[in-house]
């Protein structure tokens, strides 16, 4: 794997890892107000909460690791030629 899809593939890690904190607040919202958040009638708005919740916690993972870890620098060795042929020829 290159740099650049090492750096990608945690760059999503890192989205996921952050948005797991999501089921921990819906089962926190059904718990402060159960009768708006719950998981009979009111399924839906815990599942947008959700949503919302994976959305901005893996967002913010996203620029927590762009942070400490920027576009990797440009190393040549993947260069593809005009016919999708390694080294950079025709």
């Amino acid at each position: 794997m290159s740099r650049f899809q090492t750096w990608l593939y945690r760059l999503a890690a890192a989205f996921v890892g952050g948005g797991a904190g999501a089921a921990s607040a819906g089962f926190s919202a059904v718990g402060i107000d159960p009768d708006h958040f719950n998981l009979g009638q009111g399924l839906g708005h815990t599942l947008k909460l959700c949503f919302a919740t994976f959305l901005v916690s893996g967002i913010m993972s996203i620029f927590l690791y762009l942070k400490q870890h920027p576009l990797p620098e440009w190393d040549g060795t993947n260069r593809r030629g005009p016919n999708g042929n390694k080294g950079g020829g025709g």
